[in-house]
């Protein structure tokens, strides 16, 4: 975990230089505001002149100026020739890039790949997925209409319920270890207990692999990226979808993430 979390502390935002020392001296400043509410803090770059984003140890974002002598919680709008940008959002989307990147690149044997059968590439999508989730199924199941569309899945195998879900774990950790993931897959979403419950009571079924201890990193990674139940999806320049209900709401949220993401490389084309 402890090298997880130093490996994605290089990942910040960044769009203004700053020292170690700088963002220590803001550090301690905030700290003594109120020592217990900000005992644990991350103090990082942002994308808005003059402010520097804290991140606490709860998940909660605020930014200060230099001298600490302004704070804002909330959001943080920029506003561009009359176009406004959320930059607290941008901020959010560059750290999770960086970490489903990461993952891509050091956990590719663990990952499952359901490629884009159109023929536009649309976008790539990265799941965290557990099989015994009824909304992960439900996400399975509009699957075909997806790729179709040209859109690249992949899976995250992550037991929702904890790495003491003994049935998810051994039956996520089966399905990296089949030779043919997808196949797996498909069969442990057709009836989940039974695949659980047959993962767990025959052994010779277990494959092991080394890709299979990856599902423990996994879990510190979701950490990272907020992510507190499933689906959690994750487009590849780090927007976030949180839980699926219907392709409607979905294709509703997928296409005001893909738009935002737009209007930012737009903006960054135009420098």
């Amino acid at each position: 975990m402890k090298k997880i979390l130093l490996m994605l502390s290089l990942f910040t935002p960044l769009a203004l230089a700053a020292t170690p020392d700088e963002l220590k001296a803001i550090a301690t400043k905030v700290k003594a505001i109120q020592p217990e509410t900000f005992k644990d803090i991350r103090v990082q770059p942002s994308l808005m002149d003059g402010y520097y984003q804290v991140v606490s140890n709860t998940g909660a974002k605020f930014y200060v100026n230099k001298e600490v002598t302004s704070m804002v919680h909330g959001d943080l709008i920029k506003v561009d020739n009359n176009v406004l940008y959320n930059v607290s959002r941008q901020e959010s989307r560059i750290r999770n890039a960086k970490v489903i990147s990461t993952i891509k690149d050091q956990h590719k044997g663990a990952i499952v790949h359901f490629p884009a059968t159109g023929e536009k590439k649309l976008t790539k999508l990265y799941v965290f997925s557990d099989f015994t989730c009824p909304y992960c199924k439900k996400l399975h199941e509009a699957l075909p209409e997806l790729t179709r569309l040209g859109i690249d899945v992949y899976y995250i195998p992550f037991p929702r319920n904890s790495m003491n879900d003994m049935q998810a774990v051994k039956g996520l950790q089966r399905i990296i270890c089949t030779p043919s993931q997808t196949t797996a897959f498909n069969e442990a979403f057709e009836n989940p207990k039974k695949y659980a419950l047959d993962s767990i009571n025959n052994p010779a079924k277990n494959l092991t692999c080394p890709e299979a201890i990856d599902i423990l990193s996994f879990h510190n990674y979701a950490d990272i990226l907020g992510v507190k139940g499933t689906p959690t999806i994750f487009t590849e320049d780090g927007s976030k979808i949180v839980g699926y209900n219907n392709a409607t709401q979905f294709a509703i949220e997928l296409k005001q993430a893909l738009d935002e993401e737009a209007i930012w490389k737009n903006k960054d084309a135009k420098k």
